[in-house]
């Protein structure tokens, strides 16, 4: 019979080995019957109601987590079995069974030989050994010694039976030259596969393939009648050529071809076809060797562009009388002086001349802005408007809204949420800025701060995605005291106040540091720290020195206190992929567990076949991929 047996807490605790990193073997050492029908559980401890221990038991592993058992009684006791135990040889109960009906009942002049399949549940049955008894005639498989049935002539000839084993009279029976023959005529033909040794009586060496074969001798090219004597092609388009010479790429000029092109042109290549000089090429109309077209009786005359003895039909002699090939006379230099041009200047003077004056009403063109690409020397100011005033201070600022500031400052005042700046495209707004009332943001130095709405607690709302060049997601952890510095890729521990580690002892579960992550949360190590410390912005303030030396001391102190705070907390990925420092071997597919090293914390892959309970769920992820020697992960927090 085959059933399923229940491994207990016990038994399975007596599997994993002192480390807590692997297994130990087992010995089964004897088997206790009982006639109460009983539902095994992880935590049965007892056998309820149980009338006998046997210690005639043999066993072995069948399959990967199949056990065959048998058990023997041949004393004069009488007893109904519905459960049974197994128990290591420290008495320890490892598993048990039960069921309502009887499993067998034991008479006085009887002798019990129960054999049984059972099934194991999470654990390998090559971890089971048992008793002493040599009795054991399990079922024979492929991977187990046991009993078998030999096969008879039909059942071997049939060659369907998976079980039964075959004698040499069988396969006398099965390879008899007749039904070899058969079998290979039912796969004979094209495709079959079958290399044979005569083509009708000739040599495969005798035949030139169809690619790649090359003749010894001439090869003749007869037929009657008009059509092509030898035709080659690429056999879609229609044009192809043929090579002559086989140089290799240090000499590839003296391989020569010659053939058709898309463009209906015959074009000779010193080189690679299409690639090398293009020595000869000809069209329906033309002739041209290295690029300069032949001359023919097609193409002579005028704009031909040959060196001819004419030049447009003309004789040189034809452009002697230029007065009366131009139809006037070419003015002499001489009659151009000064006053006879002016003279001539203001006849056409005047708006949209293209004149380009000395002087623009008595002045001169440095002393004027050119509408792009001048630079103003003093401050410019624009009239007030909707906008409200535009300036340019002395430091290159541009201030819209205010008369003074440290940096380019846009001012624009109005209730929360309402708008403060767009970028308009051709089909509406492009993004825009709304006011927003609340701070909150890390002061950490940054290129960018954004406030949130005091309402929603929005910063950004987004049409499409928001891309980073990270691959996980990282919130920031505190330390606890004594954790020290952790590098990014190195696994470490939380302890049980929720602080890292780096001491296995101090550990409760473990996590990996972040090595280059999209985003980042829980930004708040320095918020007890307050606002960033303003720069004034009003120059022209009597008190400006004062305020402005007081801010550079303030920011100096803020940055030493914002930095002492972030020295206590790390960056920890909780999702997406990151690369793991990893001790030893690992391959794609591997479970990357925590593991002491020494007084610390170190990383280890246990591959997906093997690995136990209790290392899954130490993982710290799957390994999907190596990249420049390291595991790369995907973040599981067992």
């Amino acid at each position: 019979m085959s059933l399923v047996l229940r491994i207990t807490d016990a038994g399975r605790a007596a599997l994993v080995n002192a480390a807590r990193d692997g297994t130990n073997a087992v010995r089964i050492a004897s088997v206790g019957v009982s006639p109460t029908a009983i539902v095994a559980a992880a935590n049965t401890a007892a056998l309820p109601g149980e009338v006998k221990r046997i210690a005639t038991i043999s066993g072995a592993g069948v399959a990967a987590d199949v056990i065959h058992l048998v058990v023997r009684d041949e004393t004069a006791d009488t007893y109904t079995v519905r459960s049974l135990a197994l128990y290591l040889t420290d008495g320890t109960l490892f598993g048990a069974y039960g069921q309502a009906a009887p499993i067998i009942e034991k008479s006085a002049g009887a002798l019990l030989l129960l054999a049984i399949d059972a099934t194991l549940l999470d654990v390998a049955a090559s971890q089971i050994t048992f008793g002493n008894a040599n009795f054991l005639n399990p079922p024979a498989t492929t991977a187990t010694p046991g009993v078998v049935e030999l096969a008879t002539d039909a059942e071997a000839t049939a060659l369907a039976d998976a079980v039964r084993a075959l004698t040499p009279k069988n396969m006398a029976a099965i390879f008899t030259a007749a039904n070899v023959l058969s079998r290979l005529l039912s796969v004979d033909g094209a495709g079959s596969g079958l290399d044979a040794d005569l083509l009708d009586g000739r040599q495969g060496a005798e035949f030139a393939l169809w690619s790649g074969g090359n003749f010894t001798g001439p090869v003749g090219i007869r037929h009657a009648g008009l059509a092509a004597g030898l035709r080659i092609s690429d056999g879609t388009n229609g044009y192809g050529f043929l090579q002559f010479g086989e140089a290799s790429d240090a000499n590839v000029s003296l391989n020569w071809y010659m053939g058709s092109s898309a463009d209906n042109a015959l074009s000779i290549y010193q080189g690679q076809f299409g690639a090398g000089a293009l020595r000869l090429r000809i069209t329906q109309t033309t002739v041209a060797f290295n690029g300069s077209l032949m001359w023919n009786a097609a193409n002579d005359g005028a704009g031909s562009g040959l060196d001819a003895d004419l030049l447009d039909g003309q004789q040189g002699a034809w452009y002697t009388d230029i007065v009366a090939r131009l139809g006037y006379t070419p003015v002499n230099v001489t009659t151009f002086t000064g006053a006879n041009i002016i003279s001539r200047l203001l006849t056409v003077d005047g708006a949209g001349s293209g004149l380009d004056a000395d002087l623009l009403d008595g002045r001169q063109g440095a002393e004027f802005a050119l509408l792009a690409g001048a630079a103003f020397t003093g401050a410019v100011s624009a009239p007030t408007g909707t906008i409200g005033s535009v300036t340019g201070d002395a430091n290159a600022n541009l201030l819209v809204g205010v008369t003074t500031g440290s940096a380019h400052i846009l001012a624009k005042g109005g209730a929360e949420n309402a708008q403060h700046t767009g970028f308009l495209g051709p089909n509406g707004y492009v993004a825009t800025f709304n006011i927003a009332n609340a701070s909150g943001q890390s002061s950490a130095a940054s290129a960018f701060y954004l406030s949130k709405n005091s309402s929603t607690g929005r910063s950004i709302n987004a049409a499409g995605t928001i891309n980073a060049s990270g691959a996980d997601y990282a919130e920031y952890m505190q330390k606890a005291d004594g954790c020290g510095p952790i590098a990014a890729g190195d696994v470490c521990g939380v302890d049980i106040n929720g602080e890292l580690v780096t001491r296995w002892a101090d550990a409760r579960s473990f996590v990996v540091k972040s090595d280059q992550p999209g985003f980042v949360g829980n930004d708040t190590y320095g918020a007890h720290l307050g606002e960033r410390p303003i720069e004034p912005t009003d120059e022209t303030a009597d008190d400006w020195d004062t305020a402005h030396a007081a801010y550079v001391a303030d920011l100096a102190t803020f940055e030493d206190a914002l930095e002492a705070a972030r020295a206590n907390v790390d960056r920890i990925a909780f999702c997406g992929q990151v690369p793991v420092a990893v001790s030893g071997a690992f391959a794609v597919g591997d479970y990357i567990v925590a593991a002491p090293d020494g007084d610390g914390i170190t990383a280890v892959a246990i591959d997906a076949a093997t690995i136990g309970f209790d290392q899954y769920r130490a993982r710290i992820g799957k390994v999907w991929a190596v990249r420049d020697g390291r595991a790369w992960v995907d973040v599981q927090h067992g």
